[in-house]
């Protein structure tokens, strides 16, 4: 999907949850799931989220899902009112600090600090309205405390991997496994930076998934059914915490 699509759908979803959360509520009262998927470079994890969004809008349409990724940005500098030129500052590519004392002293732009806590905000809102799907970033840390979430870490072949890369963006074979290394590092980095835990421990997701060679399709079906377990199972222990 295209970024401004994708935004422009991600936009459609909240006006949707903010007219109907106070009803949905009410009539099933039970909480709202929502899947955080962290995942190595290539592996597949936009094509994953967008096909797991299409099956569940597709069976349930009056209760919409949506896929926050790179529109997360646009999301948290519309939400916080900020300029669209702070947009690098919160991807999840490493800033040398020296450049962001530099320009925060110049007052280019609030302290790097500053613009991912509004991330954080953004993100943790998100989980508690529920039925979305959060990629990177640290969603998976983030919404941690949230018992109706699941959280997913993608892994897939370097040889895969470098392969998707160099389709989508038009690389040889050397420079998508460049940029292969530029993105893992990146976002290792950026967990490791503000949140201090190692992106790559297993235990810090419910399931880690190899996706070389896998169906897209049959794998969101699979986080699909998990979901809903997620639910249910939140269900049971709400009743029974009420007795």
């Amino acid at each position: 999907m295209h970024p401004e699509n994708s935004f422009r759908a991600a936009q459609a979803y909240l006006v949707a949850s903010a007219r109907s959360r106070q009803d949905l509520d009410d009539e099933s009262g039970r909480p709202r799931p929502f899947l955080t998927i962290s995942r190595q470079a290539g592996a597949g994890g936009h094509a994953l989220a967008e096909c797991l969004v299409e099956q569940f809008n597709a069976r349930q349409p009056d209760r919409p899902w949506a896929l926050f990724d790179e529109n997360l940005v646009q999301a948290v500098l519309e939400e916080h009112d900020l300029p669209a030129n702070l947009a690098r500052y919160l991807s999840e590519k490493k800033v040398a600090e020296l450049t962001d004392f530099v320009e925060v002293g110049l007052g280019l732009h609030p302290h790097t600090g500053i613009l991912v806590g509004k991330m954080n905000a953004t993100i943790i809102a998100l989980a508690k309205i529920g039925h979305v799907v959060l990629v990177g970033r640290g969603a998976h840390v983030l919404t941690r405390p949230f018992a109706a979430g699941v959280h997913v870490r993608l892994i897939a072949s370097e040889q895969q991997r470098c392969a998707c890369l160099a389709r989508i963006h038009g690389l040889d074979d050397g420079a998508a496994r460049g940029r292969l290394k530029e993105l893992d590092a990146g976002r290792r980095a950026y967990v490791k930076q503000h949140f201090g835990e190692d992106l790559d421990d297993p235990m810090a997701y419910d399931m880690v998934l190899n996706t070389t060679d896998q169906p897209v399709e049959a794998l969101a079906k699979m986080l699909r059914q998990r979901l809903d377990e997620a639910v249910t199972g939140e269900r049971r222990l709400v009743q029974v915490r009420q007795r």
